[in-house]
């Protein structure tokens, strides 16, 4: 009996044993397509999630677009995946017919190229119109509940001008109902034949005329030569280069080359390798006579001419600063180098080399200048500020003459410091040659660190005596205060602060009773610049938004002012985010704080949630009237599982910290859609926060639950 018993006991251990395997069996078949795991913690959430990838798959997550990009280059491989989730508002409890990949032949037509359909008796992939290297596989389970799994993958191959176009994925369901991801325009891009469009003056780089350039071009035919043109004018180009590479004897032609630039050829002679040819112009001490349209040409055997995309190259010499904008106080370099000039003799001595100043429109004024070749050379400041310093390097002979330049430090830069600026080369027969004219500008900080500023948010705004354009430099200051716009032409003062009278007064003239006023600095003249009236804003508000200026009087009432800046208030979204997983819960809070324009001083009526229904109408799904003898909360027409509730004083004074919070629970496409709340005031004036558009996607699969059962099973 106890044999028996025993018998039994193995028995079932060993069928235990089998449907285990079977279990774990399973399981590796749903993890063979994936061949890699990462954990991927979100910080900014509670949840945490795992995400599979497949090296030899291009995963796209849901509501990402189909390709990892919309430029590829010619001959580039990647692929093109169709995944089940990225079908906004496909049902989630249907099977799917088929899945299909798409190409648009007009503006208004697409037809499929590839598709698969997974679940009749036999799944099989349909390639109905691809190119031969391009591949096509499927990937994903057939059930309805895993079907979001599911994804076609056509790899391009060696990509190609033909290739390029609008494509987009389908899924439809047996009801024939489809559902169209958003369609994607794949450009193919050759690269240009210059690394750049713009060189400076006296750079070298190379011209690259390579046959894998040329759109359209016959992937069997030989070469008759391949050729770098240069445009006459607007409508012709004429060959500077090129190459026959077969005929019995190759030869490259320099026909109408600079000397100092070389052409060379590069590559194979046989059909199957010509796209390795290409000829090779290296452009050697780039000048402005060498700027223009150039493009590249292949000619085939029956005389048949493709081309390159042509392109402009742009001679630039370098600027004599550095930067357009520098700040007050601020030092620098104005270089005048004799290699700036456009056009200059390269075999001429040079009489004097000078830094002008425009003194109006038409008229420029030397105020420096350097006379290199006389007995006695001089450097001359003949018009420099006292804290400006000049100074020249060079080499005595004509032929070092692209080493010489005059160098003009600024130091403490000013306001009256700004100005046109250019530098001019002077030969011995009075020729002049002009570096490019350039407009050196003086900044004053802004008064303000941002011009957009949340709804609740602390800020400065300073009002420095520095930020004074045109300020004299030996005067004393009697005011120095802040401004506000009271229409498009007034401004009027909120605040000031009087310096120098025997004591010292500061004014709040018209400013909210939560912000503060400070004035920090020293009274004497000296320091002046050390003086501001520092303006802090507490709590900003809609209300408070608007243009702001400073200004500065002098004793005789001259007025200077600061520029004057927009600052701006933002309101926080109603969401924390716009995009969210399906079955995750989170808050839509409508706060009194987001209305723009709301009154400061009324009741309001009610606070509500709406959702959109088309395009032009909303509907209340939620609402709370705080200020009723009994305050009571509606939920109008949310889902069960979500929650409402209200939270802030009822008090007019208090009430910016009212907000009613909508608890979203079990998020799913169907609740997805545009959000916005209102604020009812008890005239029935409405003030609307900015929509939002909640938008739902699938949450990519968690491999540690699989493992978790997977484990179970086994310990079973």
């Amino acid at each position: 009996m106890q044999s028996r018993f025993k018998l039994l006991i193995v028995t079932l251990i060993l069928s235990f044993t089998t449907v285990t395997l079977d279990l774990v069996d399973n399981h590796n078949d749903d993890l063979n397509d994936y061949d890699q795991y990462k954990y991927d913690h979100d910080d900014d959430e509670t949840h945490q999630y795992y995400e599979y990838e497949d090296p030899d798959v291009n995963l796209v997550k849901t509501g990402q677009s189909i390709v990892d990009k919309f430029i590829y280059d010619a001959g580039e491989s990647f692929n093109i995946t169709c995944d089940v989730s990225t079908f906004s508002g496909l049902p989630a409890s249907d099977f799917l017919q088929s899945i299909a990949l798409l190409r648009q032949t007009s503006e208004k037509e697409y037809y499929v190229i590839a598709q698969h359909q997974p679940f009749i008796p036999e799944p099989y992939t349909n390639i109905i119109d691809l190119p031969d290297q391009w591949t096509v596989r499927f990937s994903g389970e057939k059930s309805s509940t895993n079907r979001n799994l599911m994804r076609l993958i056509v790899t391009v191959q060696n990509f190609q001008f033909a290739d390029a176009g609008q494509y987009k994925c389908r899924a439809t369901l047996p009801d024939a109902t489809q559902f169209n991801n958003t369609a994607v325009h794949i450009i193919v891009e050759s690269h240009s034949i210059v690394d750049k469009f713009i060189y400076e003056v006296g750079e070298s780089f190379n011209i690259t005329c390579d046959v894998s350039k040329f759109s359209g071009l016959p992937a069997s035919d030989y070469l008759q030569s391949i050729a770098l043109l240069r445009q006459t004018s607007l409508r012709e180009f004429y060959v500077i280069a090129q190459h026959q590479p077969f005929r019995a004897e190759p030869n490259t032609h320099k026909i109408d080359l600079p000397y100092r630039w070389i052409a060379l050829f590069r590559g194979d002679k046989s059909a199957t390798n010509r796209y390795s040819m290409r000829i090779v112009v290296t452009v050697k001490n780039f000048q402005f006579a060498d700027a223009g349209e150039y493009k590249c040409g292949a000619t085939v055997t029956d005389s048949t001419q493709f081309y390159s995309t042509a392109v402009k190259i742009i001679a630039e010499s370098q600027s004599i600063v550095d930067k357009f904008f520098y700040d007050v106080g601020e030092s620098f370099n104005i270089t005048c180098d004799v290699s700036k000039f456009s056009g200059l003799p390269a075999s001429d001595f040079l009489q004097s080399i000078a830094l002008l100043r425009q003194t109006s429109q038409k008229e420029f004024y030397v105020i420096a200048q350097h006379q290199l070749f006389r007995a006695e050379r001089n450097t001359h400041k003949i018009k420099l500020p006292d804290r400006w310093l000049a100074d020249c390097s060079w080499q005595l002979s004509a032929n070092n003459g692209y080493k010489m330049r005059i160098m003009v430090t600024v130091q403490n830069f000013q306001f009256a410091d700004a100005g046109q600026y250019k530098c001019r080369a002077t030969l011995r027969d009075l020729t002049q040659f002009n570096s490019t004219a350039v407009n050196i500008m003086a900044k004053g900080l802004s008064i303000v660190d941002k011009f957009i500023y949340y709804v609740g948010e602390s800020f400065n705004i300073t009002c420095d005596v520095s930020k004074f354009s045109g300020l004299p430099a030996s005067n004393y200051v009697q005011s120095i205060a802040l401004l506000r716009q009271t229409s498009l032409r007034e401004y009027y003062v909120i605040a000031q602060h009087l310096p120098f009278i025997p004591e010292p007064d500061t004014n709040i003239i018209d400013l909210p009773d939560h912000w503060t006023v400070q004035f920090s600095g020293e009274m004497s003249v000296t320091n002046r610049n050390s003086m501001r009236i520092v303006v802090t804003v507490q709590n900003f508000q809609f209300a408070d938004a608007g243009q702001y200026k400073c200004r500065t009087t002098l004793p005789d009432a001259t007025q200077l002012y600061s520029t004057a800046v927009h600052i701006m208030a933002k309101s926080l979204s109603i969401v924390d985010k716009f995009i969210y997983y399906v079955g995750e819960s989170f808050n839509i809070t409508c706060d009194v704080s987001k209305f723009s324009g709301l009154p400061a001083s009324n009741y309001l009526k009610s606070i509500a949630l709406l959702r959109q229904t088309s395009q032009k109408e909303f509907y209340v799904i939620a609402q709370h009237q705080p200020f009723r003898a009994e305050p009571n909360t509606h939920k109008i027409d949310l889902p069960e599982q979500w929650t409402v509730r209200f939270s802030g004083d009822k008090s007019a004074t208090n009430r910016y910290s009212m907000r009613i919070v909508v608890t979203v629970k079990n998020f799913q496409f169907a609740d997805a859609g545009q959000y916005k709340c209102r604020a009812t005031l008890r005239d029935s004036s409405q003030f609307n926060s900015t929509a939002v558009n909640l938008m739902a996607e699938n949450k990519p699969k968690n491999m540690f639950s699989f493992q978790l059962q997977a484990s179970e099973a086994t310990k079973r």
